[in-house]
C-alpha cells in the first residue's frame, strides 16, 4: 500500500487528539505540553493520496522496540495500512538496533490482533485496566512485613532485578522513570521481590502493576498513594499477568474498564 510518512510537529496535536479518541479507552487526553515533550518526538503522521490516514508512536528501548500507538483513521481501515505501517516500523527498529518488539492491544480488537500476528507477534499475557476509588484500597488484603521503596530510573541493577522477577520487557521500566513515573518496588519480609508499580500522578494511574499474590496489592497501593494528587479520589491501574489480583480488586470495588493482551515478537 502506498503512503507517505513524516515526523510529527507541534501543529499535529489536534490530529493526535482526534485520532487518539478512536482508541476508545476513554482515558483523558494528555495535555499539549506533555504531548510535545514525550510523544511528539517519536510520533509519525501518515498520509494516503494526500489525506491524513494514521499516526503511530514507536520508540526503541535499547534492543526492544515499544509500539505505543498505531491508530488508523476510520475511512482508511480494512485496506492493509496497519500492516504496512507495522512493516515500516519493523524495518526502522531493526536499523536502530532492536531485535524484538512489544505492544498492548485491546482483546476485542480482532483485526489489530490478526495484523500483529502477521508481523510475528504472539500473546504473552493479559493486562486488565481498572479504576479503583482510593477509599476502596483499604479493603485490599495486606501481606505482613512487606516494604516498599522507590527506584531511580538509572539504577540499572535494581531495575534488571525487577524485570527478571516479573518478566517485564527490558528497558520498559527505565523509560517510564525517565518520563517522571514513580517506580515503586515491593519486597517481602525475606527480601524477595513481590510487587512493582510505575505510577503517573498526573493521570492518575499505574502501569504496569505486577504482584506475586493478591495480598501484595494493599502494601503496593499504600506506597503509591502518597504520590497521588489531593484532587484525585481514584486510581487507574493496569494489572498484568495476575488474574487473581484482578478478581480481588473487583471484589474491593474496582471497575474493569477494558482488557488487553501484551504481545511480543522478534524482529
Amino acid at each position: 500500500m502506498d503512503f507517505t510518512s513524516r515526523p510529527a510537529r507541534e501543529g499535529d496535536y489536534a490530529t493526535f487528539v482526534r485520532l487518539f479518541e478512536q482508541l476508545e479507552t476513554h482515558d483523558p487526553v494528555m495535555p499539549e505540553p506533555v504531548w510535545v515533550q514525550h510523544f511528539m518526538p517519536e510520533m509519525q503522521v501518515h498520509e494516503v493520496a494526500g489525506a491524513l490516514a494514521a499516526y503511530t508512536v514507536v520508540k526503541p528501548l535499547g534492543e526492544v522496540g515499544s509500539v505505543l500507538h498505531v491508530v488508523v483513521d476510520h475511512p482508511h481501515r480494512g485496506q492493509g495500512l496497519g500492516l504496512a505501517l507495522m512493516k515500516k516500523h519493523a524495518t526502522d527498529l531493526r536499523a536502530r538496533g532492536c531485535t524484538s518488539w512489544f505492544l498492548h492491544v485491546k482483546q476485542d480488537n480482532a483485526p489489530a490482533i490478526r495484523t500483529y500476528e502477521k508481523c510475528g507477534m504472539r500473546i504473552v499475557h493479559e493486562a486488565i485496566a481498572l479504576r479503583l476509588p482510593w477509599e476502596a484500597a483499604a479493603r485490599l488484603p495486606r501481606a505482613e512485613g512487606a516494604r516498599a521503596d522507590l527506584l531511580a530510573s538509572d539504577d540499572a541493577a535494581a531495575i534488571a532485578e525487577v524485570e527478571s522477577a516479573f518478566d517485564i520487557v527490558k528497558g520498559r521500566i527505565a523509560s517510564l522513570g525517565a518520563i517522571g513515573r514513580k517506580l515503586v518496588r515491593l519486597s517481602a519480609a525475606d527480601g524477595a521481590l513481590v510487587g512493582f508499580g510505575a505510577f503517573d500522578p498526573g493521570f492518575p494511574g499505574a502501569m504496569p502493576v505486577r504482584v506475586k499474590a493478591p495480598e501484595h496489592l494493599g502494601p503496593l497501593l499504600d506506597a503509591l498513594q502518597p504520590h497521588a494528587r489531593p484532587e484525585h479520589d481514584f486510581l487507574g491501574l493496569v494489572v498484568e499477568a495476575a488474574p487473581q489480583a484482578v478478581a480481588v480488586l473487583r471484589d474491593a470495588g474496582a471497575e474493569v474498564r477494558f482488557a488487553m493482551h501484551q504481545m511480543r515478537g522478534t524482529l
